[in-house]
């Protein structure tokens, strides 16, 4: 028969010359059994030799009145003692049994040996994680290049200003610059008193010169893909406008060099209401959190996530100057005392 005691679960075995008794303890997993011998219990023969023993365990197990029962746990071993009284028996019989730990090599073996197997088993994960990410990190990678999201040429690792721009293959406004149309296109980045004069195709198009990285997109690009920028480790201006397929921009903070950062709808320049809508894609940005990890950045701008409303983490950053929250979702900022920040709203 099987039943539930304290924390064990017990098997008792009846056989005619002998009986099993086996306790596993559900919370470490080990096994403890005794073998109960007819021949050993010859003394209570008049009363039924084994039979009385087998009688005395089940009452015990099952805590009825006239079977006490004390419960002696220990590593190697668990100490079971039944004391049996009735009135018309002079003194308590008491039955000492002793269970000994089992050890087999299964699922169910020592807990302190599928401890140790569960510890070598991460350790290998955790070996082939990191080979993993260095497969990764690879194939983002040729030699000094990073190969970005777009399918345009790779970018050069030491390039310093980065921007992914929605596109949709319709006008949009870049830096204060509105365009009608998606050739010659003319984007003016911030630092900058000329545009820059690029050819942006209908589909997703990388354009890259000395020092600039442009690629204007479509929704083929997801934000998730843009992990591989963590590897330009020289870009200090982030521009990513019109990513809304995702609310996490958290691998952000693996980008400790940056300066300027934009998530932005539009960017810049004398655009209202209705040109921030820019058929929807304005980012779901929401939790800011990650930027802390940031301290160098000098100038934030979040124009057009307006479901942004908690930017409290700013105050953390020593060096923020320029903040643009216009058409956002930010009604305080009294949390902002950097010295020196100029605040758009």
């Amino acid at each position: 028969m099987e039943l539930k005691f304290d924390q064990y679960l017990v098997r008792y075995i009846q056989n005619a010359n002998d009986s099993i008794l086996r306790f596993e303890d559900t919370e470490t997993c080990r096994v403890y059994e005794a073998t109960l011998l007819d021949r050993n219990y010859m003394e209570y023969v008049a009363m039924g030799g084994l039979e009385f023993i087998n009688r005395l365990v089940l009452q015990g197990l099952k805590r009825t009145d006239s079977v006490a029962v004390t419960l002696e746990p220990a590593r190697d071993r668990i100490k079971l003692r039944l004391t049996y009284t009735h009135t018309l028996i002079p003194k308590p019989i008491v039955c000492d049994l002793e269970l000994m730990a089992v050890r087999r090599p299964s699922a169910s073996e020592d807990v302190e040996v599928l401890a140790r197997r569960v510890r070598e088993l991460e350790s290998a994960i955790a070996s082939s994680a990191a080979l993993m990410q260095r497969l990764t990190d690879l194939e983002e990678m040729s030699g000094d290049m990073v190969l970005l999201p777009g399918g345009g040429p790779p970018c050069p690792a030491h390039i310093g200003v980065v921007a992914f721009i929605w596109n949709g293959s319709k006008s949009f406004h870049s830096f204060g610059t509105v365009f009608s149309d998606t050739t010659n296109l003319q984007v003016v980045f911030p630092g900058h008193t000329h545009p820059t004069h690029i050819t942006v195709l209908k589909t997703p198009y990388q354009y890259c010169n000395a020092s600039q990285y442009i690629i204007p997109y479509s929704s083929a690009i997801p934000l998730k893909s843009l992990h591989p920028i963590k590897h330009l480790k020289h870009c200090t201006n982030l521009s990513l406008v019109g990513f809304t397929d995702s609310a996490d921009f958290s691998f952000l903070g693996d980008m400790t060099q940056l300066t300027h950062l934009y998530i932005t709808s539009l960017i810049g320049g004398t655009v209202n209401q209705a040109d921030c809508t820019n058929n929807g894609q304005n980012p779901i940005l929401t939790d800011i959190s990650w930027i802390t990890k940031l301290p160098s950045l000098h100038t934030v701008n979040f124009f057009g996530c307006t479901k942004l409303v908690d930017i409290s983490p700013l105050a953390k950053l020593p060096a923020l100057k320029q903040l643009d929250i216009r058409f956002t979702g930010v009604n305080n900022t009294s949390s902002l005392t950097n010295p020196g920040l100029t605040i758009t709203k």
